[in-house]
């Protein structure tokens, strides 16, 4: 599979109108990517049953891809998905696509950054440190290729792997869950949760489940209501309490996060030390769209005093992957360390997880 660089220089090069497969909140992305890189976008296609007329995304028409399977010849198509193995059985597999000789995959356009060459130079260091720390030889294989896609987009590797089970795994089963108090930063609507629940076998002490957004949270109490002591907090999590302002993304609400230039959205952000006091936690996970490390500064206490099991998505951010990991290192003592582990959990760029588990010297 071509690189980046090489995805771009080749399209330029052909010079034909690019079609993008695809109407995603991805696919959109794909399109300013390209823009950015001096690449104009004719079409969005999508399949005949997804079709809608007079739909547009920004100012670029969505068309049914039949009309253009006479004429695949004058054009250049790009994958429009986030996942791409799916996407390559999606464009494998369907009988207009069957005729493109080529079909050009962006991997990393979702994500607004990569690891250049400078980057990647100033944090030569760290990044050899961690692989010579991590826990185990899929971390090492999972950190290299993260570093290959991202500094050139080349993918094969990391989608090679990727694994099952976020979050909840062999990283972090708990021989004695019933002593099991579970932080969960994003809950959402519960998805989470419920996977916790069916993990521990529905035995676990306690569970305390930060989600901002309204509608999630009545989504979240409501998948939940057959399950036992969990304390919903409507909130963010954050460095300290708070009122910040959100940027809700309405076509993908997973994706909300805090903004520094919205002002229509206020939300209460919380440190999780006030509001789990002397609570013993043993798990916390994150997945807050780029606030982790600001999630974890709240966390010092609970960290210092409790050592728990860590599961924190580092993809949001460019310096993230490093920032948590430092961070997360200085609670080590003498009598106390973290084995940690890198995991990739998707066939896209997002979905990396950083795993620090607990160990007693």
């Amino acid at each position: 599979m071509l690189s980046e660089r090489e995805t771009i220089a080749e399209l330029k090069k052909l010079n034909k109108p690019v079609l993008i497969y695809g109407n995603s909140v991805v696919s959109k992305e794909i399109k300013d990517f390209l823009f950015n890189n001096g690449i104009t976008t004719a079409a969005f296609v999508v399949d005949e049953a997804y079709y809608k007329p007079n739909t547009f995304i920004d100012d670029v028409k969505v068309e049914n891809i039949a009309n253009f399977i006479d004429d695949f010849d004058n054009y250049s198509l790009v994958n429009g998905f986030i996942n791409i193995l799916k996407s390559k059985i999606i464009m494998k597999n369907n009988p207009a696509l069957m005729r493109y000789k080529k079909i050009y995959i962006i991997w990393n356009a979702a994500w607004t950054w990569s690891w250049n060459e400078e980057w990647l130079s100033e944090n030569n260091d760290i990044l050899s440190e961690m692989s010579t720390s991590l826990g185990d030889g899929l971390s090492k294989r999972t950190l290299k290729a993260l570093v290959k896609a991202k500094s050139t987009g080349e993918c094969e590797d990391i989608i090679n792997v990727s694994c099952e089970n976020q979050y909840f795994n062999e990283l972090t089963y708990n021989i004695n869950p019933h002593e099991e108090i579970y932080v969960d930063c994003g809950a959402f609507n519960g998805d989470t949760i419920l996977k916790y629940d069916e993990f521990v076998n529905d035995n676990y002490k306690k569970i305390f489940a930060f989600e901002p957004l309204e509608n999630n949270i009545a989504m979240l109490r409501k998948n939940t209501d057959n399950m036992r002591d969990i304390e919903v907090i409507r909130g963010g999590v954050w460095s300290k309490r708070d009122t910040l302002y959100f940027d809700v993304n309405s076509a993908s609400p997973t994706t909300s996060s805090i903004s520094y230039s919205t002002t229509n959205n206020k939300i209460e952000v919380y440190a999780i030390d006030d509001i789990v006091k002397d609570e013993k936690v043993t798990f916390i996970k994150m997945d807050i769209e780029g606030s982790e490390l600001e999630a974890l500064k709240g966390s010092e206490k609970t960290i210092k005093n409790n050592m728990p099991k860590l599961a924190v998505c580092t993809y949001h951010r460019k310096n993230d992957i490093i920032d948590i990991y430092n961070y997360a290192k200085q609670f080590e003592t003498k009598k106390k360390k973290y084995k940690f582990f890198l995991r990739h959990h998707s066939y896209s760029s997002a979905e990396t997880v950083l795993y620090a588990i607990p160990i007693d010297k």
